[in-house]
């Protein structure tokens, strides 16, 4: 959460997300910054790109091909 914060050029909108993660509550919080400003759906296409990345390392580093599912 906090990298796609980082990756948005808004400074507002980063500092508002940035500032929703400190603290109890910080998954409710970004959510609620999210639907703010709109962005659930980049934030969807962001973590699945992490995922998928993640997914794809973990493979390599136990040598098992990938495949798109």
């Amino acid at each position: 959460m906090q990298r796609f914060s980082f990756s948005l050029k808004r400074a507002s909108v980063r500092d508002a997300l940035l500032s929703a993660l400190r603290g109890p509550g910080a998954f409710r919080g970004f959510k609620a910054v999210l639907r703010r400003f709109r962005l659930q759906e980049a934030w969807f296409e962001y973590r699945s790109q992490a995922l998928r990345r993640i997914a794809i390392e973990w493979c390599q580093e136990h040598g098992i091909p990938y495949q798109e599912g």
